[in-house]
């Protein structure tokens, strides 16, 4: 088997993974004779999946050692972000606030220019209410990457507004989207999210007339 090719091995790594036996596909991942960084995604994704979170960051962080020689894949900066997307995104899911924060800081040393990984940087800091850094971050990723806002990115700012209590500023945020986007139902999904992370049940059943009914936010 030592003359497997990277994608053959990756198939082996896969199919273990799909049927939840993530520690062979983990043996046949380490006994790669070489790894890409399509390979590395994988299994850093393989881990995520299994909601293994401190596993895949010190993957991650292998990756980026010294001593994995990078290939010409390695150097395609559209495929090294998908790396630090995967890693922020699953720290995020599992409530880790400051660590996202780390690994973008990182990512920006390296020159890796960042894409949906706002998404996952505000969700970070929502989840861990994390105001000060939120805003900070809401603002650099229009004034320094020229990010437009969509729908998703507003969601985890209002949802982090609700929490510290600034409910008239997040109902400002949401009348202005409403504006913009007056029949997009999945904004009242993502509305009704918010509210029932923040257990405001009664607001969540407002959502869902308004999704029936085609109503405004008062």
């Amino acid at each position: 088997m030592t003359h497997k090719n990277v994608v053959s091995w990756m198939s082996m790594v896969k199919a273990y993974a799909k049927q939840g036996l993530i520690e062979f596909s983990e043996e046949f991942f380490n006994q790669m004779p070489q790894k890409n960084v399509v390979s590395w995604n994988s299994m850093i994704s393989n881990y995520v999946r299994e909601d293994q979170c401190r596993v895949p960051l010190d993957l991650f962080q292998k990756m980026l050692n010294p001593s994995v020689v990078p290939d010409e894949a390695t150097l395609i900066p559209e495929q090294n972000v998908v790396s630090w997307d995967i890693i922020i995104q699953a720290l995020a899911l599992h409530g880790h606030g400051l660590e996202p924060i780390v690994i973008f800081k990182h990512m920006q040393a390296g020159g890796i220019w960042p894409d949906e990984t706002f998404i996952a940087l505000l969700s970070a800091c929502s989840k861990s209410g994390l105001l000060d850094f939120g805003r900070c971050y809401f603002e650099k990723m229009k004034s320094i990457y020229r990010i437009s806002p969509e729908i998703e990115h507003y969601a985890c700012m209002v949802d982090l507004l609700w929490i510290h209590g600034n409910v008239d500023l997040g109902k400002l945020i949401l009348r202005q989207l409403l504006e913009l986007e007056p029949h997009g139902s999945g904004l009242y999904v993502l509305l009704a999210n918010i509210f029932g992370e923040v257990h405001r049940w009664e607001d969540v059943k407002i959502i869902g007339k308004l999704i029936k009914d085609g109503g405004s936010i008062k």
